[in-house]
């Protein structure tokens, strides 16, 4: 069995439980509120009384146990830890990027949409929760699970990295063509 490309640098229950637009943001938390656990993984164990805690792990009952005592007002997020951990859901090395979204709005609009950065590719200009599902044995596809006010149950978007040629290609195509191009990456 082919191992999935992410799966070589996560384990793929956690990384299925975490929100990939929450990686890098931390809130602070009185100590009171941690487990004991919490306490000795994550305890500052200063003055202050108040620890650093990711917004992930703050999710996670194994830390918490008063999740009244969290400060969500301390958000902070770090977009260099952000980077460095998308950047390892797939292979970042293609020039080009198609985005592919399914019944991605509230009218259950689909469409394709094409970036040079790979890191726009999980840019929304609308709040929303994105999990990873699955990613090629090579890492030129990931699939992704978006939860938003428009759509709570969900909705698929699929990330295809493309060389020169391919993209070159996308632009004689009709969008019913690109989304069958970019399904064929999901197959292979």
């Amino acid at each position: 069995m082919k191992r999935e490309y992410a799966s070589k640098n996560f384990d793929l229950d956690y990384l299925k439980k975490v929100d990939l637009q929450q990686v890098g943001g931390y809130i602070s938390i009185h100590d009171s509120g941690l487990t004991e656990k919490g306490m000795k993984e994550l305890s500052m164990e200063d003055e202050s009384e108040f620890s650093t805690i990711s917004y992930t792990d703050s999710q996670n009952d194994e830390y918490m146990a008063d999740y009244t005592q969290l400060d969500y007002n301390s958000y902070e997020w770090f977009e260099d830890e952000w980077q460095e951990f998308v950047g390892s859901l797939m292979n970042n090395k293609y020039n080009h990027y198609i985005v592919m979204l399914k019944n991605s709005k509230w009218n259950g609009a689909s469409g394709i949409v094409t970036f040079d950065d790979y890191y726009k590719c999980f840019m929304r200009d609308y709040d929303c929760s994105m999990y990873y599902s699955s990613s090629s044995a090579k890492g030129k596809v990931l699939e992704l699970t978006e939860y938003s006010h428009d759509v709570p149950t969900g909705h698929n978007t699929v990330i295809v990295g493309l060389t020169d040629t391919e993209y070159e290609r996308l632009d004689n195509m009709s969008l019913e063509e690109q989304f069958k191009f970019a399904r064929k990456f999901i197959t292979e």
